[in-house]
């Protein structure tokens, strides 16, 4: 039985995408509650913030099957492969501390995983991760509302005595206000309904505007 990768590699995206509000949910519970201590103490399961870890690993290993199956590559696929390498046997070498050198695989697996995911993306999963960042951003909206009335203020309350900054899924209102800008980005671009281009047009400016940022 035949894989196949492009399939696949097109759902664990799309995947990926759907499991956003999971990553941090521990996070705004948090915020929610006022137990939060500090931005860099995570409130979230280990175990839900490694789910998005290793579908980037699977991403990337379904890159380099798809590479190594097609016969043919472009020219920096080979660099790539020898970067990855080499980040791998660095990581591994020159750091005394496990922890550190996986916190820094973390921070550059996403820079392989656009890489390798390249040969996967074509308009027809553009317009899906459009559709899908759009049902996330009226979900994210939806819930920096409610964050909004009932939030503790541990990023402040404004005049009317609301909370001053709303992050929605996630943990820092500036990634909130980028996940809105993306969102954008992609819907303006890669969505065909006019009615949810427009509707997007209307949400996302809003949902920025309530993050502060």
């Amino acid at each position: 039985m035949t894989i196949d990768i492009r399939a696949l590699a097109r759902k664990l995206i799309i995947l990926a995408l759907v499991l956003t509000p999971f990553v941090s949910i521990g996070d705004v519970l948090a915020l929610f509650g006022g137990s939060i201590r500090s931005q860099v103490i995570a409130s979230t399961p280990v175990y839900l913030k490694l789910v998005k870890d290793v579908l980037m690993v699977a991403l990337v290993a379904l890159g380099i099957a798809k590479l190594a199956r097609s016969g043919r590559t472009n020219v920096l696929a080979i660099p790539f492969l020898i970067l990855l390498l080499y980040t791998l046997i660095a990581a591994s070498l020159a750091s005394d501390s496990p922890t550190l050198a996986l916190a820094g695989l973390r921070w550059i697996l996403p820079v392989f995983v656009a890489f390798f995911v390249y040969e996967f993306v074509d308009d027809l999963l553009m317009q899906r991760i459009a559709r899908t960042l759009a049902a996330l951003l009226f979900v994210h909206f939806g819930l920096q509302v409610v964050e909004l009335f009932y939030m503790s203020h541990w990023y402040g309350a404004n005049v009317l005595g609301l909370a001053a900054r709303v992050p929605g899924f996630f943990l820092i209102p500036s990634t909130a206000g980028f996940f809105a800008v993306v969102t954008l980005y992609f819907v303006h671009f890669y969505d065909t309904s006019p009615r949810q281009r427009w509707s997007i047009y209307c949400v996302a400016p809003v949902s920025v505007f309530l993050t502060q940022s």
